[in-house]
Order: structure tokens, then C-alpha cells, then sequence
């Protein structure tokens, strides 16, 4: 128990260490004469990791890395993690994750020890689809026999080797030919190591049997068929984890039982070269004991050209030719203090980057050449806490070398041999600071030491102090020799020159107006390029002529044209165009164009990491350099582009000093900072350090399902179709994606454009993208990442957007309408022209009856005058023939031909009449005159005034009132005119035997009504004839003639009708408010029936 305690209580403690560690950290080392920035990025728990302890690290075809942990498997893909829990993989130990088949299946494992095919798990890159042995090959699945080694090998083709657990059996899987199976020479504890590069495989074993006992291990190759192909016995043993290929060489690490072990090379050839550790004295040091090399872990780190190992407490990087050695541990604690680190997953990514696993996490090496080098420059981290950088002061040339003065130290050499060394300067006071130096033309040097600035004439062998004019202390910022080999001084009290005459260092009085300069710090005095010296102070800039003094002073407290924007001025530089650029204390960068009398100033506001700029120096590409307060800036003169390069970078310190820096004939760059120098070729910086292109991948796909009314993970089908579908109900759609380069996520940006639509890029840092609805139709949807070293990647994604329209704006609905449109407007053209000729037709109809109107009424009033005339004479010669002295037979026939013309005329009357009526009636003219009366008597009186027709005709004539008494309100003479019409028809169609029969009736209905009906037994009206009987001047002409067949002429004339009577029957009854109908059967007769309104208000 109190072990456990014990061990509780560590593993918290370590945890506690490490939680200052879950920040980026990064470090700057030489190695191989080369510096190098390295990263390094902790990942655990809180970024997503299932659980701490990891146990297998794999990078995937498609660039996500993948984790197995003692609590399940992640998928990072530098922003995120996406989980599967050992419940979800069906395992109940770790994850180990083995490799990825050619068809996108990582092969996982549920143990590192003896396994079988129950303990893996196949989940698919693209699709995520998890699957167990069984389900993935289920009948092939019998042809691997349990127990198996869980150690794979993969060759060129991607295919996958394992072998049994005895060793004896070598197992192949290949899409196109699924599980093979070979036999091995049998050897104990053969197990995979490494595959070649020729398509064999690395394997080791322990005792064969037929050679002697022994516990050493023979590294064999295997080939793709199981023959072993070489044997190379061993002096110790052997493990997967300390074996890797260094180009074609095949490197791993011999461990010995009693010793330290061998490096060993052999070679494509089969030549075998070791070198033992104990022979790389900085290696051994750090093993401490033989027994620790037992636990080295190797692979190649290919930006440094070295090899990382890793050992309990110690990854190392180290050259085994030469030696050298870096503890990483001592520039990254936490790797140092999680003391499992490669034992737990030791991986080598598609870019280079190693990653570890250990017992808090996941750790991301990312090592860089660095275009910088420094000089006397020591760990960052432990310079900033123990104060103990060098601090450089003054870089200067000499000779054909380089020198630095530096606080403490002293003079030191950046290129050439030490000079000065301590004892040159040992016999003068100084307190080993250093501000400037001077070369003169005549071989003098000066050297600005504190408290007094020396001297050291051609030839001497000693400095020798200078000669001050008032106090022993002056701090000589610089030193400036003038065309006429003057010596001036710039110090931290004023301007100050070296007279030749007494050869004392003197004030300079020429200050006319300037009298302020006298007690202000100088740090450069430079001439332009037309030779004009100007002095850089801390209260702006001044010019200076030797003869007439100080002409002019420059600063933001100045009118015009004295005005610039500045205060206090460290550096200046002329470029070619003759425009000034000025490093100022606290207002950043200076342009002043002298000629245009134009400034612009340039601060963090524009960009700059800082506004103290301590010296501007332009290369050869159009940019300017400046040292500053906070790291080294580049600026582009053009564009005003800025780039700030920082202590992660590989420059020495984020604060550089004053007066410190220099450029050399070839354009190298040197500035000097609190901890060292930094030094470069701006060539080298020209453009961003090529990676290997970083694939961008798809992470995840949710889509607004409009019918459900949610998010929908639609991840696998954009991957399989690279299209997304849009339906009109869909309302946005959500991309997550990620450039899969793993190095300052950070600073990895974006952009997408969606052609068709977006005229340029739009760039943004999110790494998701969220689209609501686009344009119908269908659309490319490109999206491309940028590095954080400012490289786009050659890689774009390119998605088919397809917007779909609603059903009413797709062109088939359209079409259907337009068509429907064109249908519509055809039949209303043509229901509008049919309208229009009725309308027409209907205007001529009414225009004829009109004009047959007039035409009777003229007619009917024309003729009613004669015919009175005419039936008034008849009368009066019936009269007057009784008294006429003629023969009887004569006075009959007169008698005779009176009553024809007469009773002809009568009937002529009577048409005409009805014809004056019918156009009463069209002119609303024609009124009733109702009385209340009995009409059973009126109609028996009208029925029996046709019993004379009757008889002649020999037709039978019935009136047959259903009652003998009726009181109404009617018209005498409308009611005689419809009786007259429908009686005088009846008769008139009914042939002779035949019978007419009229009866009325009272119906009891609401209101109440008479019905008259008039049914006879004649010749009957054609079906199709019925609805236009009651059509004006309309006759039934063909029936009759059918009808009467074989009578006369006369006779069929007498049987047709005039088409008046029946039509103004029909508007008479609706004048009454009545209505009248008939039904006729061609042969047996025809019914007319009248009904009228019973009412007794007259």
C-alpha cells in the first residue's frame, strides 16, 4: 500500500512539473556548425488526448496523425482530436496502431505482446468505418491461424507482413490477393524488425536450431516469399525501436550485455562497420551506465543530418562521425522529465518533425535550419534567468577580421585572431566596457573604454589613455574621422574632437544657436553622400561643418523646415535615391525625402514590432534591416512589408543594442543584442524556407438538413464524391479543414474563393468555413492554405457546389409553365376571338332583328290600315248583297268568297298584331292590364270559339277544367292570345279523327299556380327541333312536309307556321311571370304546358 502511495504521489508531482511545459517552447542550438531553431509542442489531456499515456504514434496517407493510448485512439489534425474509446474499438488493454493497408485501413492492436486476430481492428482514414477481423475478411479470415505477432512490416507497395507467433509462418495481405501464407525456416524468437528498401524485410532471432546455444541475436532478411536472403550474426541484441534507415544505409544499435553497445552501419552491400559508444565520449557521459544504452531508442532526424535518441530522462541528438552531441533536455525540461519518452511511441512524420509519446502526452519536435548564426550567445531561457548573456556593444572591422566589444568580456573575435588581449590593456584604468572603435587612416585605433577612451598608435604595443580636457570620465558612443583626418567624439555629454595641436580631447564650442547639444548624448556621426556630417543625438538629428559649426537642427520640436517627426535618433542611412531612412528612439522607422521635403513615419501602428529602432541598413533586394527593442525587423521600401524575426526565429535575444552592428562588403548583416550576436545574408531570407507541401485535408462536413430541421454529419459522402448537394430547405453548410503541416498552427492561414462568384481570395486564420445559400446552380468551391513560413501550398481542395433551385425556378417547371402560358393564351385567344364573333354574331343577330323588327312593325302598320279597310268593306258588301237583286246561286258564291276574305283577313290582322306586339315587347313597351276575374269561364269561352274549326277539321276538341271556378288577377287579351296560339296549333297539327284536349288546373304549390296545358294527339316536333320552338320566325318545315307527305301543296302550306305565334306565346307567359314547356313525341302528339301565378291583387 505505501508503495502505491508512493507512487501516487510521484506521478502527481511530475504531473505538476510538467503543466508549465503545456505551452509551446523553442530553443536555438548549433549542431554541426549550423544553428537550428527547434519547437516543441506539447499535447495532452487538455488538447483532446483520450488519456496520457501513449503507446503507438502513425501519421496516415492523408497526413492526420493518430495516437493509441492506454485509454483509446486519437485523430489530430493540428487544431482538434476526434476520440474512439477502447469500448468503441472493442479493446480492453491499449491501442497500438500498426500501419495503413493500401486501402486506407490502419491495422490497430489490442496488445504488443502475443496476440490474435480477435485483439485487431481496422478503422478506414476516409470513411471512419471500424471493423473486426472477421468483419472485414470474414471467410478469408480462417487462413491466419491464432496466436500472431503483433509486429508488422510494410513494403514499397504499402502491403502488409506479420508472422506467427512461432515464427515459423510469414503472413501477406494484399488488396488484389488478400492473405497469403509462407513458411520460414524455423529459428526461436524470429520476430519483424524493419522493412528494406527493396522490398525484404529485417528480422532478428535468438537461438537458431542448428548453430550452438547462445543469447546473442542474428539479424536475417527475410524475403517477400519467406526465404532468408542473409544472416548476420550479432554480438549482442537487437530491437525494432533502435533500427532505421539513414538514406541506404541501415542503421541500428547493438546492445551489449556487459558493455555500451554499437552503432552499427551496414551497408546497401552487405558491409558491416560498428562503432561503439563508449567511443563517442559526449554519448557516454550521458548513459551513466553501461545497462542504460539497453534503453536508446533511434531515428533518423534528417534537418540536422544527426540522430535523436532517446533514453529514460535524455533524448539526445547526436553525430555519430563526429560526436556531437545536443541534450534536448536541457533546452525542453519537460522531455527531460517525462521519463518515458520514445518508449511509448517514436514516430518520424511525412515532413520530417519526430514525434514522442510518453507518459503525460504527446510530444512535436519541429526542427529548423535557422538562416541565423549567433555568436557568444547562450541557452535563451537560462540567460534570461541567470542574467548572464554577454551583451555586445560595438561590432567593428579590423584588419581582415570581425571584433565585438562586449561588456564584461572584453574585445572578441567574431572572425580573425584575439587581439588586445587582457594584458595589452592591463596597464590603463578601465572598467572592461566597450561603446566604439575607430581605425584612422594613419593606422591609429581608438577604442571607446569606460571611463576613459585609449589609444593605440601604429607600431605601439600598449594602449594609452587620451587626454580629456576637464574630468577623467568621458563614454565615447562613436568615433568619426572627417576628410581633413579629424577625430570627432560623440559621448553622452556632447560633441567632443581631438585637437592635433595639443593632442587633448576638447569640447566643441561651435554651437552657435544649438546651445542644447552641449549636455546630449551623440551616438553616430556619419557624412551623406555628399559629404555633409550629421550627428544622430538623443534630441533629434544635426548638421554639422567643421569650419562654421552646427548649421541646422532636426526634430519634432522644429518649424518647418527643420520639422521632423522624431525626437531622439540612433542611426541613419542615404539610399541611392538620396532619401534618409532614420532608426528613432520611440517614433520607429523615418522616411525623409530632403529634396520633396516629404516624411512618413512608420510604427507598431504600421506593423513594427516596436518603435526604438536602433540601425537601418538596406541589402541588395529592396529591403531595409533594422535592429530594435524587439527583435530584428526586415522592411520592404516598396510595399511597407514588414517581418519581425524573434529569439524563435534563431536570432540571439528579442533586445538588441545600441551602436551595435555592422554590414560587410558581401551584405552579411551583424547585429549585436544582449546575449550575443546575430549575424546573416539577407539573400538567405529573400524567400520563406521550402517545406515538403503539407496535404489539406478535409475534417469534418456538417450540413443544415432542411427536412429535419439539424445539423447532419455528411463527412463520408463528401469524401467519396468531393460534391455537396443543396437542396432549397438546406440552409448553410459547415467545412472544417486543415493544412496538415503541424508547425505553428498559429499562424497557418486560408483562403477560399468560390468561382463564379468571388472575384479575389478570401483569406482568413479560422480553419472552418461556414456558407449559407449561394447562387442556383453549380459552383467550384476552392480553398488552398497557407504555412506559417508564408508558402501556399501546391495542394487545393476543389468542391463541387451544387445549388439546388426550387421546383418553381427549374427549368422543366418553367418550361411546363411558359408552356401552359402558351396554352393558356392560345385558348383564351381563342376563347376572345370566339367572345368577339359571338359578340359580333350577336350584334348582327340583334342588328337583323331589330331590323326584321322595324321591318314588321312598318310592315304590320302598312298592312293593318288596308286590311281594315279591306275586312270593313267585306262586311259592308255581306250587308249590302242581301239586298242585291242577283241569282241565289250567286249571291251564295259572293256570300261563300266574302267569308274566305274576311276570315283570311282576320288572320292577317291577327299576324300582324302579334308582330306589333313582339316589338312592343323588344321595346319594353308592352304592359298589363290584370283584372281579378274567374278564368274557368274566360277559357271554356276562348275553347269553344275554335268548336266550328274543330268540326270542319273533324277533330275533337276537349276543354277540361279541373275546377269550375277560379278567381286570379290576369290580362284578358294576353291570356286569349296565348289560348289562341296553342289551341290554334294543336288544331292546325292535329289531322282530321284526331282529338285536342286543354285542361286546368290549380296547384296547390308556393306560391300557388294555374296550369294550362293543351296536349293533342298530331303529328308531333322532331327531338332536335324542341329547343328552338319558341325561337322566333323559327318553322318546322321538313317535319311537316314529312308528315303530309303525298297532300298538296296547298295543303303542306296550310300545316306550316309563320314562326311568330309560339315565340310570342313564350314572352307573353313570361311576361305574366310564368313559364311554358312542351314535350312531343314525333307521330302521337305534342303537350304544351303553361304555368301562371295565382294572385288576387288587382
Amino acid at each position: 500500500m505505501t508503495s502505491l502511495r508512493f507512487s501516487g504521489i510521484a506521478l502527481c508531482l511530475t504531473a505538476c512539473f510538467l503543466a508549465p511545459w503545456k505551452l509551446d517552447a523553442q530553443a536555438v542550438f548549433q549542431l554541426n556548425g549550423h544553428n537550428y531553431v527547434a519547437t516543441l509542442d506539447h499535447i495532452s489531456v487538455e488538447d483532446g488526448l483520450v488519456y496520457r499515456e501513449v503507446s503507438s504514434i502513425f501519421q496516415d496517407s492523408r497526413g492526420f496523425m493518430w495516437f493509441g493510448t492506454h485509454g483509446g485512439l486519437n485523430r489530430y489534425d493540428g487544431y482538434a482530436m476526434q476520440t474512439w474509446t477502447l469500448q468503441e474499438l472493442g479493446f480492453n488493454k491499449t491501442v497500438l496502431v500498426m500501419a495503413e493497408d493500401p486501402e486506407g485501413y490502419l491495422w490497430l492492436s489490442n496488445s504488443d505482446l502475443s496476440a490474435t486476430t480477435d485483439d485487431l481492428a481496422f478503422l478506414h482514414t476516409e470513411s471512419l468505418e471500424l471493423l473486426s477481423f472477421q468483419e472485414r475478411f470474414q471467410e478469408d479470415a480462417d487462413l491466419v491461424s491464432n496466436p500472431i505477432q503483433p509486429g508488422l512490416a510494410v513494403d514499397r507497395e504499402g502491403n502488409i507482413y506479420f508472422l506467427s507467433d512461432t515464427g515459423n509462418t510469414l503472413y501477406s495481405y494484399s488488396p488484389e490477393k488478400g492473405f497469403e501464407r509462407r513458411q520460414v525456416r524455423f529459428y526461436s524468437d524470429l520476430s519483424l524488425v524493419e522493412a528494406t528498401n527493396r522490398n525484404t524485410f529485417w528480422a532478428k532471432c535468438g537461438t537458431s536450431n542448428w548453430s550452438t546455444q547462445s543469447q546473442n541475436d542474428t539479424l536475417l532478411e527475410l524475403g517477400p516469399d519467406g526465404d532468408i536472403l542473409n544472416e548476420y550474426p550479432l554480438e549482442g541484441n537487437i530491437k525494432a525501436t533502435n533500427a532505421f534507415y539513414r538514406g541506404d544505409t541501415f542503421w541500428f544499435f547493438e546492445v551489449l550485455k556487459e558493455d555500451y553497445g554499437n552503432f552499427v552501419r551496414l551497408s546497401p552491400n552487405g558491409v558491416m562497420t560498428k562503432v561503439s559508444l563508449k567511443d563517442i565520449p559526449p554519448l557516454k557521459s550521458y548513459m551513466i551506465q553501461p545497462a542504460n544504452a539497453a534503453f536508446l531508442s533511434l531515428r533518423e532526424e534528417p534537418k540536422t543530418g544527426t540522430i535523436l535518441a532517446t533514453k529514460y530522462g535524455h533524448p539526445l541528438l547526436f553525430h555519430p562521425e563526429s560526436g556531437e552531441v545536443q541534450d534536448l533536455g536541457l533546452h525542453f525540461p519537460a522531455l527531460k522529465n517525462d521519463q518515458v519518452i520514445g518508449e511509448r511511441g517514436f514516430f518520424r512524420d511525412n515532413k520530417g518533425d519526430l514525434w514522442l509519446g510518453g507518459n503525460f502526452g504527446v510530444y512535436h519536435l519541429h526542427i529548423e535550419k535557422s538562416p541565423f548564426k549567433t555568436y557568444f550567445h547562450q541557452n535563451l531561457q537560462f540567460a534570461l534567468n541567470q542574467r548572464s548573456g554577454i551583451s555586445c556593444r560595438q561590432l567593428f572591422p579590423y584588419g581582415n577580421g570581425l571584433y565585438v566589444a562586449a561588456e564584461i568580456a572584453g574585445v572578441l573575435p567574431l572572425k580573425g585572431p584575439a587581439i588586445w588581449s587582457g594584458d595589452r590593456l592591463s596597464s590603463i584604468r578601465h572598467n572592461a566596457a566597450f561603446f566604439s572603435f575607430l581605425e584612422a587612416q594613419d593606422g591609429t585605433c581608438y577604442l571607446g573604454t569606460t571611463p576613459i577612451p585609449v589609444r593605440k598608435p601604429p607600431g605601439a604595443a600598449r594602449f594609452e589613455h587620451l587626454k580629456l580636457p576637464e574630468d577623467n570620465f568621458l563614454l565615447a558612443w562613436c568615433f568619426f574621422e572627417d576628410d581633413r583626418q579629424r577625430l570627432w567624439v560623440g559621448s553622452q555629454v556632447g560633441l567632443f574632437y581631438l585637437d592635433p595641436e595639443s593632442d587633448h580631447i576638447r569640447r566643441f564650442e561651435g554651437y552657435n544657436s544649438f546651445r542644447s547639444l552641449e549636455n546630449i548624448s551623440i551616438y553616430d556621426i556619419q557624412a551623406d553622400r555628399s559629404g555633409q556630417i550629421w550627428l544622430c543625438s538623443n534630441y533629434g538629428l544635426f548638421q554639422l561643418d567643421p569650419e562654421r559649426g552646427l548649421t541646422g537642427h532636426f526634430s519634432s520640436e522644429q518649424a518647418p523646415p527643420f520639422n521632423l517627426p522624431l525626437k531622439g535618433l540612433h542611426h541613419f542611412y542615404e539610399d541611392a535615391d538620396g532619401v534618409f531612412w532614420l532608426a528613432t528612439n520611440g517614433n520607429g522607422l523615418v522616411r525623409w525625402d530632403r529634396q520633396k521635403q516629404e516624411t512618413e513615419s512608420f510604427t507598431v501602428e504600421s506593423g513594427l514590432p516596436n518603435n526604438v529602432i536602433y540601425a537601418v541598413y538596406e541589402d541588395d533586394f529592396g529591403a531595409l534591416w533594422l535592429s530594435s527593442d524587439y527583435g530584428i525587423v526586415q522592411f520592404d521600401k516598396q510595399t511597407h512589408a514588414v517581418h519581425a524575426y524573434l529569439p524563435k526565429d534563431g536570432v540571439s535575444h528579442f533586445e538588441f543594442n545600441k551602436v551595435s552592428h555592422f554590414q560587410d562588403q558581401d551584405g552579411t548583416l551583424y547585429f549585436g543584442s544582449l546575449n550575443g550576436v546575430t549575424s546573416f545574408h539577407p539573400r538567405d531570407l529573400q524567400e520563406p524556407v521550402a517545406t515538403p507541401d503539407a496535404p489539406l485535408a478535409i475534417v469534418e462536413f456538417l450540413q443544415f438538413d432542411g427536412q429535419s430541421n439539424r445539423l447532419v454529419d455528411r463527412t463520408k459522402e463528401i469524401l467519396q464524391s468531393g460534391k455537396i448537394r443543396m437542396l432549397p430547405q438546406d440552409r448553410f453548410f459547415l467545412l472544417r479543414f486543415s493544412l496538415l503541416n503541424y508547425a505553428d498552427m498559429d499562424k497557418v492561414r486560408y483562403a477560399y474563393l468560390v468561382e463564379g462568384i468571388d472575384e479575389d481570395w478570401n483569406e482568413q486564420a479560422e480553419n472552418s468555413l461556414r456558407l449559407g445559400r449561394l447562387p442556383y446552380g453549380s459552383h467550384i468551391l476552392r480553398i488552398k492554405g497557407k504555412s506559417a513560413e508564408g508558402l501556399w501550398g501546391a495542394q487545393e481542395l476543389a468542391i463541387q457546389v451544387e445549388v439546388v433551385r426550387p421546383f418553381y425556378l427549374q427549368a422543366w417547371f418553367i418550361a411546363l409553365c411558359l408552356l401552359l402560358l402558351a396554352t393558356g393564351l392560345f385558348f383564351l385567344y381563342r376563347f376572345s376571338m370566339a367572345r368577339r364573333l359571338a359578340r359580333q354574331e350577336t350584334r348582327r343577330l340583334r342588328d337583323l332583328n331589330e331590323l326584321k323588327t322595324r321591318l314588321y312593325t312598318n310592315i304590320s302598320h302598312e298592312f293593318r290600315t288596308p286590311l281594315t279597310v279591306i275586312l270593313g268593306m267585306a262586311d259592308k258588301l255581306q250587308e249590302r248583297s242581301d239586298s242585291w237583286e242577283i241569282p241565289e246561286r250567286t249571291k251564295q258564291d259572293l256570300h261563300s268568297d266574302l267569308h274566305r276574305i274576311h276570315h283570311n283577313g282576320e288572320q292577317l290582322l291577327s299576324l300582324v298584331n302579334q308582330l306589333m306586339d313582339l316589338s312592343k315587347l323588344d321595346a319594353q313597351l308592352l304592359r298589363l292590364r290584370l283584372q281579378q276575374w274567374d278564368i274557368i269561364p274566360f277559357l271554356r269561352y276562348l275553347v269553344e270559339s275554335f268548336y266550328s274549326n274543330a268540326e270542319e277539321k273533324k277533330v275533337r276538341l276537349v276543354f277540361d277544367p279541373e275546377t269550375e271556378q277560379l278567381w286570379m288577377d290576369f290580362d284578358e287579351m294576353r291570356v286569349q292570345q296565348v289560348v289562341y296560339n296553342l289551341v290554334s296549333n294543336a288544331l292546325k297539327f292535329t289531322p282530321s279523327g284526331g282529338q285536342v284536349v286543354i285542361r286546368a288546373v290549380e296547384l296547390d304549390s308556393d306560391p300557388p299556380q294555374l296550369e294550362l296545358t293543351v296536349r293533342d294527339t298530331g303529328i308531333g316536333i322532331p327531338p332536335e327541333m324542341l329547343p328552338h320552338i319558341f325561337d322566333r320566325f323559327y318553322q318546322v318545315e321538313g317535319q311537316v312536309g314529312r308528315a303530309e307527305h303525298g297532300r298538296s301543296a296547298s295543303v303542306r302550306k296550310a300545316f306550316e307556321g309563320t314562326g311568330i305565334g309560339l315565340a310570342l306565346t313564350r314572352e307573353l307567359v313570361e311576361l305574366m311571370g310564368g313559364t311554358i314547356g312542351v314535350q312531343s313525341t314525333p307521330g302521337k302528339g305534342t303537350r304544351f304546358t303553361v304555368h301562371l301565378p295565382i294572385t288576387r291583387e288587382a
